[in-house]
């Protein structure tokens, strides 16, 4: 995240050969973002780590139920959004729901976590 404008942008590690790739809440690949929904790094070319944004107790982010620009950083509220580390799989499942707002995408994310992770 780039702190003077607080936007989240294509990262480009030219070293490392590192590349970030954000999507937006309607699953859009996208250059700048300053609230992403998920992003994948890649190095050189090939992806090795997908994230989705879920919640302060583990839960996806849901476009439909909430909005991932609240609360900000600096509220009080204790709803809070942060980038989980996913497999391939329950990415491209998240970035369906994303796209389709399909439910049935969002309960395969949500099981797939509680099982894996949770």
């Amino acid at each position: 995240m780039n702190e003077s404008s607080k936007e989240c942008v294509f990262v480009v590690n030219t070293e490392d050969n590192v590349t970030v790739v954000l999507y937006d809440i309607e699953g859009n690949e996208v250059e700048a973002d300053p609230y992403p929904a998920a992003k994948v790094v890649f190095v050189g070319g090939v992806p090795k780590k997908h994230f989705i944004t879920v919640d302060n107790v583990g839960e996806p982010f849901d476009p439909t139920e909430s909005d991932i620009r609240q609360p900000d950083l600096d509220s009080t509220d204790s709803r809070r959004f942060k980038f989980h580390a996913v497999s391939p799989l329950l990415f491209d499942n998240f970035i369906q729901f994303l796209q389709t707002k399909r439910r049935g995408y969002l309960d395969n994310v949500r099981r797939e976590i509680a099982y894996t992770y949770g």
